[in-house]
């Protein structure tokens, strides 16, 4: 319940940091920095090279508290190392690209990655120990900070390819904060092990495509409009509606984040496919009534926000929202289930499902943007969520023998 309450304040204060940039701004403005969030998020991935999924998958397996804690330390050492790499990769590649529009917002976004990468790392501990409530309070707090400076630097004035400042202004502050939460509870006195870190390097290694292409699936639709639709307006008002659509799959990606460390730990134990058992018999019972009271919640909910704050401009959105929305209370469960592979022992085939759904999902985008335009956009992302439950359901009982 904690983590649906965050959910709630992540959906509110992103919807507010979208229309604090709609009112202040224009939609062009509003549309680089959605595309530079695009970037941001996905670059992400490649800075933690899959380090928290390793935390997530080899801490709840361990029932020494010291082994716990050094696990811990050796992941943060090494995903420090590697974004500050990548980073610094990224900012001289972006050099040599002078017509990209929005090429100095992403670069000032980028200078947040290295704490954002720690931070993932940090808060995947916490889910890992159970640390459930803290984990909900740290992720409203990035999303209240994110709302906060926006409207800070919009009031201000600031150039509109600037605002990702916010970036590594939040993340900066939850480093501090989270680490000093962790400093109380005397989880950071660990040791750096060798062995630890390899086997978090190779795990994250195999687990990479997959968080990589996870979270270009969520962001495919504006990537791919940002190179085939010129009109940066029509990307800012798409782009403000799907954030609508991230907001409804963070509901299905909190039961995700509660029931991922049972999975590894159970699967220590033997005991894998009871705990699926049990989970299931309470996700078939609540699912489809949450889920479709979640989904005409979020049409009605935009629809206010597109009558009192936004403009009817972008009144369209709805549409895509209504579309993408229902493609994922169709595949819920494929969603909740999404790190099964992975947190069974199986990161190799999670990443094969993973990136066969977003090449895919890429291939529909382009396809249907040339033809339908954004509304093609919406329509190709749907359809992927259709091929991601196919090839986790199959894949699933090919490893396992587990149905959900």
């Amino acid at each position: 319940m904690w983590n649906y309450v965050s959910i709630a304040i992540m959906a509110v204060s992103g919807a507010l940091m979208n229309a604090v940039i709609a009112f202040f701004y224009d939609s062009s403005t509003l549309g680089i920095f959605n595309e530079t969030y695009a970037w941001y998020m996905i670059i992400s991935q490649i800075t933690v090279w899959g380090i928290h999924m390793s935390v997530l998958k080899y801490v709840p397996e361990q029932d020494n508290e010291k082994k716990k804690r050094g696990i811990l330390k050796s992941a943060v050492f090494i995903t420090l190392l590697l974004s500050l790499c990548i980073v610094v990769l990224c900012e001289l590649i972006l050099i040599v690209f002078p017509g990209v529009i929005w090429k100095r917002s992403l670069q000032v976004a980028l200078t947040g990655l290295i704490s954002f990468s720690m931070n993932k790392v940090l808060l995947s501990y916490l889910n890992a120990i159970y640390e459930l409530v803290m984990f909900a309070v740290f992720q409203s707090l990035r999303y209240l900070g994110l709302s906060g400076i926006i409207f800070l630097l919009a009031v201000n004035r600031i150039e509109g390819e600037y605002i990702s400042l916010v970036f590594p202004m939040v993340e900066g502050g939850m480093s501090f904060l989270i680490l000093f939460f962790l400093f109380t509870r005397n989880e950071i006195r660990g040791h750096f092990n060798v062995k630890d870190a390899r086997e978090l390097f190779l795990f994250g290694t195999k687990i990479l495509p997959s968080n990589m292409v996870v979270e270009m699936n969520t962001k495919v639709d504006v990537v791919c409009l940002g190179f085939l639709i010129k009109s940066t307006s029509q990307i800012g008002i798409y782009s403000f509606a799907i954030l609508f659509t991230e907001g409804f799959y963070m509901l299905f990606m909190t039961v995700r984040k509660v029931i991922n460390p049972g999975i590894s730990e159970f699967n220590a134990n033997g005991r894998l496919k009871e705990y699926v058992a049990n989970v299931s018999k309470k996700l078939n019972l609540l699912l489809w009534p949450v889920s479709l009271a979640a989904y005409i919640l979020i049409l009605t909910i935009y629809y206010f926000i597109c009558r009192v704050l936004v403009g009817t401009e972008y009144n369209i959105g709805i549409f895509y929202i209504a579309v993408i929305c229902m493609a994922i209370v169709m595949n819920g469960k494929s969603i909740i289930w999404g790190d099964f592979l992975s947190q069974a022992g199986y990161p190799m085939e999670e990443s094969k499902v993973n990136v066969l759904t977003v090449f895919c999902n890429i291939v529909f985008n382009i396809v249907l943007i040339v033809g339908l335009g954004t509304m093609g956009a919406a329509v190709a992302t749907g359809m992927s969520y259709f091929v991601y439950g196919v090839l986790m359901y199959k894949n699933m009982i090919r490893k396992t023998g587990i149905k959900i």
